[in-house]
């Protein structure tokens, strides 16, 4: 549980879904927290520009 709540703070940071990640966290452990670190950060400029 301890890792869910880091893995849910460090996702925040990336802008990525902070309740999903927790919740992927709790099945996946060490792994999510792989996955956050490696995957590079959501930018928000390029997803909201689809209007």
């Amino acid at each position: 549980m301890p890792l869910a709540l880091v893995n849910a703070g460090l996702a925040q940071t990336k802008g990525r879904s902070r309740w999903n990640w927790f919740l992927l966290s709790l099945l996946l452990g060490p792994v999510a927290t792989f996955l956050i670190v490696v995957w590079e950060p959501v930018d928000h400029a390029t997803t909201a520009s689809t209007t």
